[in-house]
């Protein structure tokens, strides 16, 4: 085949001559291969930069080769003499967070901290936007990190090289430094046991230096762009060009001008978006208190709830019912369901295959799937870890005001007939009792509810309070919300009051339904 006749002068990649018809006549223009790597002036994908970046930078921390570099470099950050020269805290994949709007958090290849320095690796093994390069190297600058970008284009020289646009933004912001790692660094790197990387800069000509390999203790530093360099090159290339000085001014207002109106309006669609959320949960706390509900409202083939013209759920889902007088309401998508309360707040995520409410007015709802969670109020209990609604069912048993909930297992016996089919026996089993196990009681009082789970006791006001503390027994005692309770940890006896405060001294009692004796 030999060599691509056309090439993209940004990627470098083959390109061919395409065209099409318009009224004017026939217009042709180069088109990258459908199947070629994303670039910046590559069309067909209908995808913004920030989406084709994901999904470029996806691809590449999945490939074998970046996850192999990026253990070399973590490895001889970690060798013997960068242990001795004061490496530490060598991590891959760190996420770093940030305060500052628009630029909240990003996540190096590499982080390491030498000499009371942070510094971060980023391997470029390909072709990137340049407003990606820009973006990081001011978050890490505003944020106090030292970036060193490293190259490595042996798999990809054809297409990719130092001359590339993305490359010279990267280096002519560093002094007019490269840094590379390659087969030979990364072997010097083993038999030196520490990171050694090839530093080659550009002179006032333009041409590049002859190689050199240099460690961490070589590095110089930019203290204001946090850029480590080995050789100042800038200063032979200013002093040829002076007028060059004028316009990196110019190009670093540009840019940095452009970030701080990106942080602006980041920070204004925050604010917007807290606002209504402030908003929304204000509206539902009105709902709440004057007992009324949101509606049901269609857009398409999706549901959500509204209330008096303002959206508290937006329409997401397949299935969903009207609250009428109740408290909840059931939604579903893609074959699941979960609730909704009245006031918009989806209390039950849509996870679950069936949702049973036990109680509304304390918020005693059920959900099965897979596994078996219980909702009390705003707490969540993992009841059951494996849960199989084909062999196992729910029922209830009743004693005085108390209902237990119980999970029942259907046991069964198999045996093999006198029959075969393709030369096996035919297994058939027969039902051989139940296996039941409680799940949790609940109790219902005229201003509170308990609720026993395992050994523990949990009580909750109508006002949707929970009584402080945990107890392994609650016991009325006859005084209206006044109780008996027995401490779960120390096995010691109080009395305290519906808001859980304690009135008596936690003693050693014996307690009986006959008398209390301490």
């Amino acid at each position: 085949m030999g060599h691509a006749r056309f090439i993209c002068p940004e990627c470098k990649q083959p390109v061919k001559i395409s065209g099409h018809k318009l009224a004017r006549g026939r217009v042709c223009y180069f088109a990258h291969f459908k199947d070629s790597d994303d670039c910046q002036y590559k069309t067909g994908t209908h995808r913004t930069k920030e989406e084709i970046e994901r999904l470029k930078y996806s691809l590449v921390q999945e490939s074998d080769r970046h996850k192999r570099l990026k253990s070399a470099i973590a490895s001889a950050l970690k060798g013997e003499q960068s242990k001795s020269m004061g490496v530490e805290n060598v991590e891959c994949e760190k996420r770093i967070n940030s305060d500052i709007p628009y630029l909240n958090w990003r996540r190096p290849d590499i982080y390491v901290e030498y000499k009371g320095r942070k510094y971060v690796f980023e391997l470029q093994l390909s072709t990137t936007f340049v407003s990606v390069v820009v973006d990081r190297d001011i978050f890490y600058r505003l944020n106090d990190y030292n970036i060193i970008w490293v190259f490595n284009f042996e798999d990809n020289a054809e297409y990719v090289n130092l001359h590339n646009l993305m490359c010279k933004d990267i280096y002519y912001a560093n002094k007019r430094n490269v840094f590379i790692f390659d087969a030979d660094a990364e072997e010097r790197s083993k038999e030196k046991g520490e990171l050694v990387l090839k530093c080659r800069w550009l002179d006032e000509n333009g041409q590049w230096s002859d190689d050199q390999y240099v460690t961490l203790d070589m590095l110089q530093y930019d203290e204001e762009n946090c850029k480590p360099f080995v050789v100042d090159a800038d200063k032979a290339y200013l002093k040829k060009y002076p007028e060059y000085v004028e316009r990196r001014k110019q190009l670093e207002h540009s840019r940095e001008y452009l970030l701080r109106r990106l942080m602006e309006r980041q920070k204004h669609e925050e604010e917007l978006e807290k606002r209504k959320i402030e908003e929304r949960t204000n509206l539902q706390l009105e709902i709440l208190n004057d007992n009324k509900s949101v509606t049901r409202f269609r857009s398409g083939t999706k549901y959500g709830y509204q209330y008096e013209g303002t959206i508290i759920l937006p329409a997401k889902y397949t299935s969903a019912e009207d609250f009428h007088d109740n408290k909840y309401a059931q939604v579903g998508f893609n074959r699941k369901v979960g609730l909704v309360r009245r006031d918009g707040k989806e209390v039950v995520p849509i996870e679950y295959k069936t949702v049973k409410v036990v109680d509304e007015e304390y918020g005693l709802l059920l959900g099965l799937y897979k596994k078996i969670h219980l909702w009390f109020g705003d707490k969540i209990f993992d009841l059951v870890y494996e849960y199989n609604d084909k062999e196992q069912d729910i029922i209830t048993e009743q004693d005085g005001d108390k209902i237990e909930y119980i999970r029942r297992s259907k046991k069964y016996s198999y045996y093999h007939t006198g029959r075969y089919y393709e030369g096996y026996p035919i297994r058939r089993k027969s039902h051989d009792g139940y296996d039941c196990s409680t799940l949790f009681t609940f109790l219902k009082g005229k201003d509170f509810c308990t609720l026993w789970i395992g050994n523990k006791v949990y009580m909750m006001a109508k006002n949707g309070d929970f009584v402080k503390g945990q107890y392994s027994d609650i016991k009325p005692i006859g005084i209206e919300h006044i109780f008996i309770v027995k401490n779960y940890n120390t096995e010691l006896w109080g009395v305290i009051d519906l808001q859980g405060n304690v009135i008596t001294d936690f003693k050693k009692c014996i307690y009986s339904k006959e008398k209390k004796e301490c």
